[in-house]
């Protein structure tokens, strides 16, 4: 499902809406109302599944997708879309011919892969903060922070999002996303007790994941044009799944031979690794079209 979703939602978007001076800021607030509406649902069917049980929830929370796809099949208009007049294959060429030869792109997806690789990692967050000294049941304690970790991320994008439209904005903020990351998986490897673990996982997850993610979609956006847009942003999808699937048997593998906080701490190096590639980028060279 996600698959079929993703790309298509940013290009309606820039499109329905016409006006490249407020595109990245408004995707950026889609960003944050994702991560408020994730949270809001960790809440709502948490507690639905404590009252009414895990099928229930699921349920529930399966008849509610359904009845939004329905109301956007419904409701929502694509007022300024153009049909192409070109085969499906020459539209697939001139979007992988523009990621190719673009190298702003290029390197968007060669980061995204890096990191969504490394994030993979996660899997590995409530194991870790039990050895650390939390309770052996995480669902409680990790669920708090995951709600904590969306709150801290809709404040990272919002600042972010006022400062979106300037020169570079998109690059440095990527660069040190993926800092901060890479700091927060080397500090909850090493940290000394719970608390110091929570605070590199809050950062990690809500903070860095959440920038990266949105600002490279912002990123890919302003270098692609309507006709191949949705194209485009579909290889950013394939390369986080590539990544997550590379990056998870690799971890896997990494983490039952040497633990797990040395598996934290190869994460926060090849986050780092793709923060210094795309703070050494080279921009201001107009995009391919």
């Amino acid at each position: 499902g996600w698959a079929c979703l993703s790309g298509a939602e940013v290009a309606w978007l820039t499109d329905e809406l016409d006006r490249p001076d407020r595109t990245a800021r408004v995707l950026m607030a889609a960003a944050r109302w994702e991560l408020a509406g994730g949270a809001a649902g960790m809440v709502v069917f948490g507690l639905l599944g404590w009252a009414a049980g895990l099928a229930t929830a699921i349920v529930v929370s399966g008849a509610g997708m359904a009845a939004l796809g329905l109301y956007v099949a419904v409701a929502f208009r694509e007022r300024n879309f153009t049909p192409a007049r070109e085969k499906r294959w020459a539209i697939f060429r001139r979007g992988a011919s523009l990621a190719r030869r673009d190298h702003e792109i290029r390197l968007v997806l060669a980061a995204t892969m890096i990191v969504n690789g490394a994030g993979m990692v996660s899997w590995l967050f409530p194991r870790r903060l039990v050895d650390l000294g939390f309770p052996d049941d995480p669902t409680l304690w990790y669920t708090a922070l995951g709600i904590l970790a969306a709150g801290a991320g809709v404040v990272a994008l919002r600042v972010v999002q006022a400062r979106i439209d300037g020169a570079g904005v998109a690059r440095r903020v990527y660069a040190l996303a993926c800092l901060l990351g890479a700091g927060a998986l080397i500090l909850l490897a090493c940290a000394p007790g719970a608390l110091t673990g929570a605070f590199g996982v809050l950062v990690v997850s809500g903070i860095a994941v959440s920038l990266t993610r949105a600002v490279g979609v912002v990123w890919v956006n302003r270098r692609t044009t309507s006709g191949v847009r949705a194209t485009v942003h579909s290889f950013l999808s394939q390369a986080e799944t590539g990544g997550e699937i590379v990056g998870g048997i690799a971890l896997a593998a990494l983490a039952q031979a040497a633990g797990t906080p040395a598996t934290l701490a190869v994460s926060g190096v090849l986050i780092a690794g793709a923060g210094v590639l795309v703070a050494r980028c080279r921009i201001g060279e107009p995009p391919f079209v």
